[in-house]
């Protein structure tokens, strides 16, 4: 008999628990049922009646801590990200969208904003866990004050990372979870033999600029050659080569050649919701010579929408997007699906030149550096051949790849409710953050009460069963020596800065030589 598959809130909650010092934390985990999404690669060369069915589901996790008294919970950590998958092809996509902390941590305990990143990337490429064979986690980090939680920059105890060293942190976060999945596959020698692929890129900055700061913002070995274990980086992208999501690895169409230069950029880089690339494809999409394709800027900003005939080859469009995921601009109904149009959509600009001039972009060089961070993991197998190949094949295309059942995730509508309900309130002390934390629990538990799930116990609920769990800690406290607290930004953050306590300097006299006495 096979061993059950963990969900998501309790590989979460196993993971918070070993955090130190004595407190209550209450996890909330929120995630919307599997619906199909159109906007990932909106201006695909692919006819409609060849592009692979892509799935689409929001999750939102938040935690928060409080002294063991629930009177006194602050939420301290959140995430926000967006899971494709590709059933088809056997192929998801992870996009870390948010990261964000309020830096209003118990004292003497640790923030559980590091472990749960770490544990909630963990859980998608683990083979046990991933929703699909193929894998791959995105993001993209830039430095801001805030992203989650409202006017939590004004509490003293939250530490906003600069750019480098946010993007340290987050190189540092992967490096962590795909060595500790290639250790896992050392010690168990049956494991899956999965491919790890890392790439990291600083628009406008060469791989000798990119790691000198690096270097500078935690430490040259943090930077120093992989040994061991250690995941190979490579600076740069994935997107010159035929491995993409879109196509299956062992099926690719005869027109996608293996030349960077005849590869259609449309095809390889998806686009997703606030994000830098995704607004310079749009723009690419306008000029190329398809007049009839109309589009907006990704502040709504753009030129009018033209009204187009209506034509049974468009898209449909995909349901709205929710936690602040609508996308960036695009059109769909400006998309043509005839090869005619689809030539003219080719794109003169390759791979390369694409994130050459990603360098020069506003959102990539005004006065900060920001970083694009990408993990591939894949069974190299064929699809036949992998034991899961049936099921991945045929469950998951009306499954949740998450849940593995769709009675335990909450509808769209009132995820975007909860998250609409996060951005009114004030985090900004720690009396408003109390207020603003009961606030939100209580409208969690409102609209989550009347749902109903799988595997409810007698006089359980949804609520208790699947969205919020409680983790009471009695660990031992964390060392003084540092004091870690991350901020947020828009694709995660994290950092540790150093409040010890200096050692007592002894400042030495100059030692005067005596002159000798007059005679």
């Amino acid at each position: 008999m096979s061993a059950q598959i963990p969900s998501l809130r309790s590989y979460l909650t196993d993971a918070l628990s070993t955090l130190p010092g004595s407190s209550q934390l209450d996890l909330y985990t929120l995630i919307t049922p599997t619906r199909k999404h159109t906007s990932l690669f909106p201006y695909t060369s692919l006819p409609t009646s060849s592009r692979a069915k892509i799935l689409q589901q929001e999750i939102l996790i938040l935690v928060s801590q409080s002294p063991i008294d629930p009177n006194r919970a602050v939420f301290v950590s959140g995430i926000e990200a967006v899971l494709y998958t590709i059933p088809s092809n056997a192929a998801s996509i992870l996009y870390i969208s948010k990261v964000d902390s309020t830096g209003q941590t118990v004292e003497g305990c640790g923030s559980p904003t590091g472990p749960l990143v770490k544990a909630f990337i963990d859980y998608f490429i683990r083979p046990e866990t991933r929703p699909t064979r193929n894998v791959r986690v995105q993001l993209f980090a830039r430095a801001q004050s805030q992203y989650i939680f409202p006017d939590s920059s004004l509490h003293s105890g939250k530490r906003v990372l600069t750019d480098v060293k946010l993007c340290w942190w987050w190189k540092d976060v992967l490096t962590t979870v795909v060595r500790r999945q290639g250790l896992d596959r050392v010690d168990d020698p049956k494991a899956e033999v999965t491919e790890r692929k890392c790439y990291y890129l600083f628009p406008g900055l060469s791989q000798v600029e990119a790691d000198r700061m690096l270097s500078y913002a935690g430490g040259v070995d943090k930077v120093a050659p992989p040994t061991g274990n250690r995941p190979i980086w490579t600076y740069g992208h994935p997107y010159s080569t035929t491995h993409t999501p879109l196509y299956s690895a062992l099926n690719s169409p005869p027109e996608l050649a293996t030349d960077s230069n005849d590869t259609d950029i449309f095809d390889l880089i998806p686009t997703f919701s606030d994000d830098p690339k995704a607004r310079f494809l749009v723009e690419l999409a306008a000029t190329s010579k398809r007049p009839e394709a109309s589009y907006t800027g990704g502040n709504g900003d753009g030129p009018p929408l033209k009204k187009r005939q209506r034509s049974e080859r468009l898209p449909s469009p995909s349901p709205p997007q929710t936690i602040s995921q609508a996308d960036p601009g695009i059109d769909e109904a400006a998309v043509s699906s005839s090869p005619e149009s689809t030539k003219q959509m080719r794109s003169a600009v390759t791979a390369e030149e694409f994130w050459e001039r990603m360098g020069f972009r506003q959102e990539c060089t005004l006065n900060a550096v920001t970083g694009f961070f990408i993990v591939d993991l894949f069974d190299p197998s064929p699809l036949s051949h992998h034991p899961s190949a049936t099921t991945t094949s045929e469950h998951l295309p009306d499954k949740a790849p998450l849940s593995h059942s769709t009675t335990t995730t909450i509808p769209v509508p009132m995820l975007a409710r909860i998250s609409s309900s996060l951005q009114n309130l004030d985090f900004g002390s720690t009396e408003r953050a109390i207020e603003a934390t009961k606030v939100l629990t209580e409208s969690i538990k409102g609209l989550c009460g009347g749902l109903s799930g799988e595997g409810e116990n007698e006089g359980g609920s949804f609520y208790k069963e699947h969205v919020v769990a409680s983790i009471v800690l009695h660990n031992p406290p964390r060392l003084a020596k540092f004091h870690k607290q991350e901020s947020g930004t828009n694709g995660g953050t994290g950092g540790q800065v150093n409040t010890a306590v200096s050692a007592p300097v002894n400042m030495l006299q100059v030692r005067k030589k005596k002159r000798p006495a007059a005679s």
